[in-house]
């Protein structure tokens, strides 16, 4: 009698660590948020989970991809709005990733993990 596997695996190649948050992020978007995340609000998440969120990464985002500040605080209001950032409970202009991006974070950025496993489960 055949055994039957309990999961399916394959496997994702990815050329650098912007490379692959993308793909999480892309994989992340689909599965938890209906894949409702533009490219450009993608590009902004991938700074900050590779970098966190700060004033530093901020500025480094407007440099780098060439907007003006407000364009960066509208696109943070969007993440906000869709749950993909949280707005801090002290401070109204300060924000964070939502809980599961900081674990993305922590644990294939600082962590260096490279495997991610969805499961599913019939509504």
């Amino acid at each position: 009698m055949e055994k039957k596997p309990t999961f399916y695996t394959n496997y994702c190649e990815f050329k650098n660590e912007v490379d692959i948050v993308n793909k999480l992020l892309s994989i992340y978007s689909i599965v938890k948020k209906n894949g409702n995340l533009r490219d450009f609000e993608k590009k902004v998440l991938n700074y900050y989970i590779r970098k966190g969120y700060s004033t530093k990464t901020k500025k480094q985002i407007v440099k780098e991809l060439g907007l003006k500040q407000r364009n960066l605080n509208q696109t943070n209001y969007h993440l906000t709005n869709k749950g993909y950032l949280k707005q801090s409970t002290r401070n109204q202009k300060n924000k964070s990733l939502n809980k599961e991006l900081q674990d993305i974070r922590k644990y294939f950025v600082e962590g260096n993990m490279k495997a991610y496993v969805i499961g599913f489960k019939q509504k």
